[in-house]
């Protein structure tokens, strides 16, 4: 088997249904058998549903669904172990495989069989939505683009596990895994891109690139990952791995440092320039100019993440655990 496809995924069957398609169409043109691995936690019927129909029809798939708990670090985990491939490749459920992704994934080998590499393919936003959408245009500018000049090196920060694929050789001899101490949203990927690094991997930008497919976006549901990526996957990373979370970027470190200790300092500073008045006011603005591109405006997407972020710092607390994992939104 040349490659196995490990997807974690979790009731989007709309988009598992796409990316299984493009996956299988793919093996067809290159008249080869790809291994799909579904880590799932009991979706429901819908997801049951649509693999049962692709397990059918998807005749170049070799799909094997799987169950385990429901922490996403758990579930790329159990694929790994599970895969049988020569070469792994890590999708998130949403994101459908470029119609070039099989055969920019095949040019990979060489350069993954000559050196200990990790190479991140591109993460896209659907043109009619980046062109139709300011957030959705805001999103897909967060993300670099491939070089053939410049091979832009990444790390444990930029690492991308929703779109990457390695040796699964070289990774079992590392012995490395994601860390099933996460739970809730983000972070995760971070200490495994570190584990990465530290244990002598390269990590690069390259060429495969998906489609993330994020249906009825909008800025204020985003700012909802970004809050708990601050109150549960820093807080994780922090307990977890020290040294990554000591050394963030520069902005995050400032704010960690004013806003974790919740003091007198901390919470002037939030009421003045964090206030839900202010914050409510600009997404609303961003929300109803969202279809006219004259009103882009960089600086106020980039003040609701910082805002969402230190909200998130600030509401670190007691967290039921046992709830996050059954929806991490709690």
């Amino acid at each position: 088997m040349l490659f196995s496809v490990v997807v974690p995924i979790w009731k989007r069957p709309k988009e598992l249904e796409l990316l299984l398609d493009s996956l299988n169409n793919q093996a067809q043109q290159h008249e080869i058998l790809i291994e799909v691995i579904l880590s799932d936690s009991n979706s429901g019927l819908e997801i049951d549903k649509v693999i049962s129909k692709a397990i059918v029809e998807n005749k170049n798939l070799k799909i094997i669904h799987i169950q385990t708990q429901n922490i996403v670090a758990a579930k790329r985990n159990v694929g790994t172990y599970s895969a049988t491939g020569d070469y792994l490749i890590y999708l998130d459920d949403d994101c459908i495989p470029d119609e070039a992704f099989i055969s920019d994934c095949i040019e990979n080998i060489g350069e993954i069989n000559s050196e200990k590499i990790v190479i991140c393919g591109e993460v896209r936003f659907v043109d009619s939505m980046v062109n139709k959408s300011n957030y959705y245009r805001y999103r897909d500018s967060q993300h670099p683009h491939f070089s053939k000049e410049i091979k832009l090196k990444l790390n444990a920060w930029s690492f991308v596990s929703m779109n990457y694929m390695l040796s699964r050789k070289a990774l079992l001899l590392a012995q490395i895994s994601y860390g099933e101490e996460f739970y809730g949203y983000g972070a995760e990927d971070h200490d495994y891109g570190y584990q990465l690094c530290k244990s002598g991997f390269k990590i690069v930008q390259g060429k495969q690139k998906i489609w993330h497919h994020e249906y009825g976006g909008s800025i204020d549901k985003y700012a909802i990952k970004i809050y708990h990526t601050a109150r549960d996957g820093m807080l994780n990373l922090k307990n977890v791995n020290n040294d990554l979370y000591r050394n963030s970027s520069r902005n995050i470190n400032l704010v960690e440092k004013i806003f974790s200790k919740k003091n007198l300092l901390s919470l002037i500073l939030y009421y003045l320039f964090f206030n839900n008045l202010f914050y409510s006011f600009v997404v609303f603005i961003l929300n109803r100019t969202d279809t006219n591109k004259v009103f882009y405006v960089y600086s106020l997407f980039r003040y609701v993440i910082l805002r969402s972020y230190v909200k998130g710092v600030l509401d670190r607390v007691n967290v039921d655990k046992n709830k996050l994992i059954g929806n991490w939104y709690n």
